[in-house]
């Protein structure tokens, strides 16, 4: 008998911290409201976006002065080169301006 009056006190006392905890909670409080939250994270979005696209615009520039060595042999490869003067034409003529001013051809 002295063990089940002992497992009932323990189960009381287990009930009563059990109602302390549930007492002491309370409903969530929000700094901003869930819209402000939204709203914030797409500015800060759009924010990061805009780096994201500077970062890669000075990536291209970079790779582009970088791999500009200026040890194309011909040009044909080279991005500098005429574009006129690269492609094959099955019937054509080469401008005036190609003649004059590219540099592939002087």
């Amino acid at each position: 008998m002295a063990l089940i009056r002992k497992a009932f006190n323990h189960r009381v006392l287990y009930f009563r911290q059990l109602q302390e905890i549930s007492d002491s909670v309370v409903d969530v409080e929000w700094e901003n409201s869930v819209t402000t939250a939204l709203e914030l994270c797409q500015a800060e979005k759009v924010e990061l976006d805009t780096k994201i696209n500077t970062t890669r615009a000075r990536h291209r520039y970079l790779v582009n002065l970088a791999g500009d060595n200026g040890d194309e042999s011909d040009g044909v490869d080279s991005d500098q080169g005429c574009i006129l003067c690269r492609c094959d034409f099955t019937r054509g003529f080469i401008t005036h301006w190609c003649v004059t001013y590219c540099t592939f051809h002087s």
